[in-house]
């Protein structure tokens, strides 16, 4: 069986976040799953699996805006980071969202973790600082605010 192109994982995670709110609680999981493994494809030698990244960032962020609460917090919060890592500003700029959606719909769950994401978060926006600060790319923006949502549920907890 041939596997599908990028664009057909795209609509299929795209259709996923469309459908958050109507998905039956004990599917809930797999599609988490799902959704999290195409958030960290990588790309297939010269062909892009951004939109698959992009998509399934939406998705779950729909997921996790409709209640869903994952067993375990950090591989998202970790995947986040990676995608933060990404060399096209625009991709980490989504995973930065997706980290902050975690953090708002985590609360207590994912505050344990804060100190070391928090960290993580900072490497990488320190790494999209231009050497004359003006203006400041979206990346360093978003991850500056997430830091700051990160902190505040820390502070909160």
């Amino acid at each position: 069986m041939v596997a599908p192109t990028p664009y057909v994982l795209a609509n299929a995670n795209w259709l996923l976040g469309e459908l958050a709110t109507c998905l039956p609680e004990d599917l809930c999981e797999e599609v988490y799953n799902a959704l999290l493994k195409a958030l960290l494809a990588p790309n297939a030698g010269d062909v892009s699996w951004r939109p698959v990244r992009v998509s399934a960032a939406g998705a779950l962020s729909s997921l996790l805006q409709d209640g869903y609460k994952p067993s375990e917090w950090l591989p998202l919060l970790q995947a986040t980071v990676a995608g933060a890592r990404m060399p096209e500003e625009n991709e980490a700029t989504i995973s930065l969202q997706l980290l902050a959606t975690a953090a708002e719909a985590g609360e207590d769950f994912v505050a344990p973790h804060v100190p070391a994401i928090t960290a993580a978060v900072q490497g990488e926006i320190s790494k999209h600082i231009p050497p004359h600060p003006e203006p400041w790319p979206q990346v360093r923006s978003k991850g500056s605010r997430c830091s700051f949502l990160s902190i505040d549920s820390l502070s909160i907890s």
